[in-house]
């Protein structure tokens, strides 16, 4: 039986560096993002923008859960937009990293949406469902402490 899953994620954190400097921070997915993001197996570069992500997978009930997803990444304005590329795996992942330039820092806002589709036994509906999805917000919140770290 295939049961849904989702998680929205929100966050801020303040960067020490200006926003021009910010956003090209945030914009090295290389040194940015995937060294910050915990259970994050592998991710190769596609050309254009655009990786393959890969995380360990993550066991319940006797069931590994696979989770991976292709992005393209865009600046548009003050943000870093993440969008789901169709094609691989059961999870969608999209999303901004917002910039607000406040003197001589500048304001991050997080805001992404996961969203896919498992295939289990019924009786673990109930189980599996709301463990993923708190999985799931402890990795991104695991990544803002990291990169906010990073970024000082």
């Amino acid at each position: 039986m295939a049961i849904q899953i989702g998680m929205h994620y929100q966050n801020e954190i303040r960067s020490p560096l200006p926003g021009p400097q910010t956003m090209d921070f945030f914009w090295q997915f290389e040194r940015s993002l995937f060294p910050h993001f915990p259970g994050l197996a592998t991710t190769e570069a596609l050309g254009e923008n655009r990786y393959h992500w890969a995380f360990s997978p993550l066991s319940y009930g006797g069931y590994d859960i696979q989770i991976e997803f292709q992005t393209r990444f865009s600046r548009e304005g003050n943000r870093i937009v993440v969008s789901s590329l169709p094609g691989v795996g059961f999870t969608t992942l999209d999303g901004t990293w917002s910039f607000t330039p406040s003197g001589d820092t500048t304001q991050v806002n997080f805001d992404f949406s996961v969203s896919g589709t498992l295939s289990l036994p019924f009786f673990l509906k109930g189980v599996v469902a709301p463990a993923a999805e708190k999985e799931l917000t402890k990795l991104f919140s695991q990544y803002v402490a990291n990169v906010e770290q990073a970024i000082k």
